[in-house]
């Protein structure tokens, strides 16, 4: 486009049939220009950023007025989980020869001193249930150590949608986890034992079984291990976590 054209495309001006009449557009164009020129230049609508970053509402001035670190980065303590030495309602764990025997098998990969665990099928396990049949025990588990085990949770994510593929995933699931203590005879859950459990006990909505395998000190080949057996649930106004033991029939001799 020439100037002429772009102007009156602005300012609605039609084109003149003379030479005369473009020369007035021109000077009426010129004219504009330089008025244009001398005004000061429009306030943009977009904001500049200013020169230091402005402090968040959320920030708080400390004593040296320095802005505190906000509440939601600070790292939160695991919920604290109160192990009982009795249940005040005990629940009864029932282990078949064959759940026996397989769990037992399993626990002996432990005879090289390190822990080895997996995951407990049965019925839901609700808050009022006095008693269990664990169905099936699994070994999944992915890294092993002397004092922990990594659980293969895409195994478990794979047994768990194998029983929705056979319409048993509303009545059976998934109500606890196994694992070894090699090298102790201790059977008390460790913090995070504990950790897990409770997790695992949100994530379910329902009581989670923990059962912890050691073996005495003659008994290097696992062929008679001890099993412990631990409930986490919430329990009170509060919905505080509790970590309780539980009863077992069957199973070891």
């Amino acid at each position: 486009m020439s100037l002429v054209s772009v102007t009156d495309y602005f300012l609605g001006l039609e084109a003149g049939p003379t030479r005369a009449g473009d020369r007035r557009r021109s000077a009426i164009v010129a004219r504009a220009l330089a008025r244009q020129r001398q005004r000061k230049p429009a306030v943009s609508r977009t904001r500049s950023a200013p020169a230091t970053p402005g402090k968040p509402n959320w920030a708080l001035e400390s004593s040296r007025g320095q802005a505190t670190k906000p509440r939601w980065l600070l790292s939160m303590p695991p919920e604290h989980v109160e192990v009982r030495r009795e249940n005040s309602s005990p629940l009864t764990i029932s282990l078949t020869p064959r759940v026996w025997d397989t769990l037992r098998s399993f626990a002996r990969e432990s005879c090289d001193g390190r822990e080895t665990a997996g995951f407990l099928f049965a019925d839901h396990l609700r808050s009022w249930h006095r008693s269990v049949s664990v169905r099936w025990v699994t070994r999944m588990v992915k890294d092993r150590a002397e004092r922990w085990a990594r659980l293969d949770i895409e195994a478990l994510v794979g047994e768990k949608a194998g029983l929705r593929e056979s319409g048993a995933a509303d009545r059976v699931g998934e109500i606890g986890s196994w694992h070894t203590h090699p090298g102790s005879q201790d059977g008390r859950p460790s913090d995070a034992d504990l950790a897990h459990w409770l997790n695992s006990c949100d994530f379910l909505k329902r009581p989670y079984l923990g059962l912890i395998l050691t073996a005495e000190r003659s008994d290097a080949r696992w062929n008679n291990p001890i099993v412990h057996v631990w409930i986490v649930r919430r329990t009170g106004p509060l919905n505080r976590p509790v970590c309780e033991p539980a009863l077992i029939e069957g199973g070891p001799k």
